[in-house]
């Protein structure tokens, strides 16, 4: 009896990862940019924001990050990293009970001398205001805008990646 039940739940569990891995599942790895070696990266706000985490980023891809655009493979310019806040919802009091937190980044691929159209990416996070709580709130906001800029980042490696596996699909169809 209990052998044919282990069995049983082996063999659910196989069934399970194979169709998942039928399906095209994958887990995601590491990111590694479709042909990049070498990246500039031009942003007004280097120090705060996004930048400093999206270099790290590039840097544990083993992407050189150069300092003049004529010695990288790809350049990127980052030409909005803004991040609001809007008040969703406010007491009878008068006091603010939610806001949402928004981060919004503008950038531009270019390769090759081509410049790419801009690309818009923005994320929202709801964030519940606890008037009876205002250190833990202030501290749960800063928790909230880290991990806006974490995922930000992660989509913004995922959208430039896109990118550059279409370029490198249209250079290798147009040879």
């Amino acid at each position: 009896m209990w052998l044919s039940r282990r069995l049983s739940n082996v063999l659910l569990l196989w069934l399970a990862g194979w169709l998942l891995s039928g399906c095209g599942f994958q887990l995601r790895g590491d990111m590694v940019l479709h042909g990049v070696g070498s990246i500039y990266v031009h942003a007004s706000n280097k120090v705060d924001g996004i930048t400093p985490r999206l270099q790290r980023q590039f840097v544990a891809a083993g992407i050189e990050l150069v300092e003049s655009q004529e010695h990288a493979d790809v350049s990127l310019r980052i030409t909005r990293d803004r991040f609001d806040r809007r008040v969703l919802s406010v007491s009878q009091a008068n006091r603010v009970l939610e806001y949402e937190l928004q981060y919004q980044v503008e950038y531009v691929l270019q390769q090759g001398g081509i410049s790419q159209l801009p690309v818009m990416v923005t994320m929202t996070r709801d964030f519940v205001n606890d008037e009876e709580n205002v250190l833990g709130t202030s501290a749960q906001a800063s928790v909230v805008r880290e991990e806006l800029e974490r995922d930000i980042v992660q989509a913004l490696l995922r959208k430039i990646n896109a990118q550059l596996r279409y370029l490198a699909v249209g250079e290798t169809s147009s040879k």
